[in-house]
């Protein structure tokens, strides 16, 4: 009789301590999740476009024993206007919440939804000056199925840059909008000046590949190529 009534005081403390285990571990629990939820999102991780990967090693080049000769269109003179042009993958997030890693850099090869800059420097050859816009004139970069590009006239690093000694260019924003077509984007920039002179102005450059879904792009060209 004993024997039982010690077996029956013991399951009961067994039977006690497990509630008060259980009892003490909700709140803990509850606190748990809690300060999961108090917790910020993780913030999305920027996808690379520039990256490096292993391949054959492949000898330099020897320099060309007889290289071509340029066309006879290179030899005519340049002008109205000429530039030079820098397209960068913005240091800043786009209006669709995508940021390039690393920003500020030149590249080729853009994702929908991206932030791009256009930047360059516009030469006057009638005049021997560079183009801006102290006298009033423009400048426009026309995208191809897309919109047409007020350019400003700032310095390196924008309107409240302070360094002095900052170069001045051209500048322009493009949003890329996340349904723009796959492919090269054979863009160009059309100057004004106060006198008249209206100059459109096609970069020299090649276009990639076309982009198609889940094909890797080996060759992007050196107009922007425009990838899902």
């Amino acid at each position: 009789m004993r024997v039982g009534t010690a077996l029956s005081r013991r399951g009961a403390r067994v039977v006690v301590l497990l509630v008060l285990a259980l009892a003490g571990a909700q709140p803990a629990l509850a606190a748990s999740e809690d300060a999961q939820a108090q917790q910020p999102a993780p913030s999305a991780t920027p996808q690379t476009l520039i990256g490096v990967q292993p391949a054959p090693a492949v000898p330099a080049g020897l320099p060309l024993s007889n290289p071509p000769t340029p066309p006879d269109s290179y030899s005519q003179p340049v002008g109205p206007f000429t530039m030079f042009m820098e397209v960068l993958a913005s240091a800043s997030p786009s209006v669709n919440g995508l940021l390039a890693a690393p920003g500020c850099v030149t590249d080729s090869v853009y994702k929908r939804g991206m932030k791009l800059v256009f930047r360059f420097e516009v030469y006057d050859m009638d005049n021997k000056v560079r183009v801006t816009n102290a006298d009033g004139s423009t400048a426009v970069v026309h995208v191809p199925n897309g919109p047409d590009l007020q350019a400003n006239f700032l310095p390196r690093g924008g309107p409240g840059a302070n360094d002095p000694n900052a170069p001045w260019t051209w500048v322009t924003v493009w949003q890329i909008d996340p349904s723009y077509p796959l492919g090269p984007v054979m863009y160009n920039v059309e100057v004004q000046t106060p006198d008249g002179r209206d100059g459109v102005i096609t970069p020299p450059s090649i276009p990639g590949q076309p982009v198609q879904q889940g094909v890797p792009l080996m060759i992007a060209g050196t107009y922007p190529t425009i990838i899902p």
